[in-house]
């Protein structure tokens, strides 16, 4: 099941003309713009998704040995325990459900007081089934729900950014790609390494009242290892 909900946007009529058919009706259509496939970003993101778990966890494709998570450089989701630090914004929220839970998802960024630069992490938290008549909020308490991506390296352990998560739920097994987003600059390490994408698998853990997804295998996914896929992909965007 795809986690993210597309977003309706309502038609741009300044740019749009009316056109009478022989049959009398009315045709709308772009003034001396060709049709070209309606695919949005969201789908695009999904689709990436649900190929890279069949590369990964099907053992499909001769890219696999391209998925794959580094000897040398070690992934760990930590949840954010220091009291100067507090969440600033929430964006991207998706649903996601596994089996008869509803989880909410989103993006968090999160700064540190006395700081300017912020850092961002994965906020989830399971949906109450209670009954109400009035809009509730969600992710309210967003902190206690967030985890950073964490690298430990040879220089020692730092914050990863990462962003736009998209989900898809596979039985309890829970697949999530993000997008990384890299503060270093360019000459200090490769396009490659810098921009990109994880692939993440998380599972449900805690008792019914108190259940969270819990973020664990972490693949680094080069852009390279799948550029003529993704390439073919991105012709479908309008």
């Amino acid at each position: 099941m795809l986690s993210r909900v597309a977003s309706v946007e309502a038609p741009r009529t300044h740019s749009l003309r009316r056109v009478t058919g022989s049959s009398g009706r009315r045709r709308e259509g772009r003034e001396s713009e060709p049709r070209r496939p309606n695919m949005s970003r969201h789908l695009f993101y999904s689709a990436v998704l649900i190929f890279l778990v069949m590369v990964m966890f099907c053992g499909r494709g001769a890219a696999s040995a391209d998925v794959k998570e580094s000897s040398s450089v070690q992934f760990k989701w930590e949840g954010i325990t220091d009291v100067k630090e507090a969440v600033k914004s929430l964006g991207v929220p998706g649903l996601l459900k596994v089996e008869n839970d509803v989880f909410a998802v989103a993006e968090a960024q999160c700064k540190k007081e006395e700081e300017e630069n912020t850092f961002t992490g994965i906020a989830s938290q399971i949906l109450t089934k209670k009954t109400t008549k009035e809009p509730e909020e969600v992710l309210k308490d967003a902190k206690k729900d967030i985890q950073v991506l964490e690298k430990d390296a040879s220089q020692g352990k730092k914050k990863v950014d990462v962003s736009r998560p998209t989900t898809v739920v596979k039985g309890r097994e829970i697949y999530m790609l993000v997008g990384k987003c890299s503060r270093t600059a360019v000459a200090q390490e490769s396009v490659a390494e810098a921009s990109g994408l994880f692939l993440v698998k998380g599972e449900v853990s805690g008792d019914e009242s108190k259940q969270k997804i819990l973020w664990k295998d972490t693949k680094d996914v080069l852009r390279a290892s799948f550029g003529k896929e993704i390439s073919s992909l991105e012709r479908m965007i309008c």
